[in-house]
């Protein structure tokens, strides 16, 4: 019988909502996706924001969206392919016991490609915004001007992260071409090219600082997150994080206006990394700050778990913080589902 009929047989309770959930998910995900970047269009058109921005657009729907389909793939497949495993050949005690460990890992992976979506989602969504929380329209300008070449570079690069871990998830049926993860991970390479290679972006970014001033914008945005945020004990490592960054990001801005132009086109590429970092981490204040208002404390788990991956360097890689947030939170985080604040600060 083929392998791909075998997680239909003795299908588990728990395994199945899982599936089915994950349609539902990625159907809301795309809601939103569709909503932000028809706003983007809609800004980039207009004639008053013409010039770099418009020149800048970047085609961030097509981006973002190789992003979701990865996983999507991921969300649908990967529980699927641990049950291929547990039917193979009857499974003996030694081999379930691998493929728990195994699917462990597998859930890991996927909170995190989750993490990194969410993040380069709102990264996104801020360049549609930009002027309607900024004091004056041309500050909106400013801060716009920035965040779309970082929001290109962070989109398209997480997606090849995303669509290689999927990839090797779903073991050599992810190899092959008749599975569809092959063609996410070609597709994924595409879209770092298009529209400007991540060298083009990050030499973008340089420029939007030096003939606009356009990273003060951005600053005084993640000021105002940080001003903004919850004062929740589930959020605040995230705040500490993004607070301790943007501090390490005035350092190296100030730095490198004191350096010469051969040492600033080198750490060109480290600076946007920073600040795309810096930015995530701050949106996701924001996000995380109203669902708490509104007793949700998924966010703010996303937020905590991006600060931690992308804006401090944790003991010993993390293995000393014995974070449970993947065992305690695995099934709210996939399917979007509220998680109280007790369940998070516990996490």
């Amino acid at each position: 019988m083929p392998a791909r009929d075998l997680p239909h047989q003795g299908e588990t309770e728990a395994g199945a909502g899982r599936s089915a959930c994950a349609a539902d998910a990625m159907e809301r995900l795309e809601h939103l996706c569709a909503v932000g970047l028809r706003d983007a269009g809609a800004m980039v058109a207009d004639p008053k924001h013409r010039g770099g921005v418009a020149a800048s657009h970047l085609d961030l729907d097509r981006r973002l969206a190789v992003t979701l389909g990865v996983l999507q793939q991921v969300a649908h497949h990967a529980p699927q392919q641990a049950r291929i495993a547990a039917h193979h050949d009857g499974v003996a005690v030694e081999r379930a016991v691998l493929v728990v460990g195994a699917f462990l890992g597998r859930e890991r992976q996927q909170v995190d490609l989750l993490v990194d979506l969410e993040a380069a989602a709102a990264l996104t969504f801020e360049c549609a915004v930009a002027t309607r929380g900024a004091d004056d329209d041309e500050t909106g300008r400013r801060l716009r001007r920035i965040l779309v070449p970082l929001a290109k570079v962070r989109s398209t690069r997480a997606a090849i992260g995303a669509a290689s871990q999927a990839l090797e998830i779903l073991g050599g049926n992810g190899y092959m071409e008749d599975w569809p993860m092959a063609r996410q991970l070609r597709d994924a390479q595409c879209h770092t090219i298009w529209e400007g290679t991540e060298n083009i972006c990050c030499l973008d970014v340089r420029r939007a600082m030096r003939n606009d001033g356009a990273h003060e914008a951005l600053l005084d945005r993640v000021e105002r997150a940080l001003a903004g945020a919850s004062a929740s004990p589930a959020l605040g490592p995230a705040v500490d994080a993004v607070s301790a960054t943007l501090v390490d990001a005035r350092l190296a801005v100030a730095h490198l206006e004191s350096v010469s132009n051969e040492l600033q086109l080198l750490h060109t590429r480290r600076l946007t990394y920073l600040l795309s970092d810096l930015a995530q981490g701050a949106l996701l204040l924001d996000e995380a700050t109203w669902a708490l208002g509104h007793d949700d404390a998924r966010k703010a788990v996303v937020a905590r778990r991006f600060a931690g991956q992308h804006l401090v360097t944790s003991r010993a890689r993390g293995i000393l913080d014995n974070d449970r947030t993947v065992l305690d939170l695995f099934e709210p985080l996939t399917r979007y589902g509220t998680i109280e604040l007790a369940a998070a600060v516990a996490a």
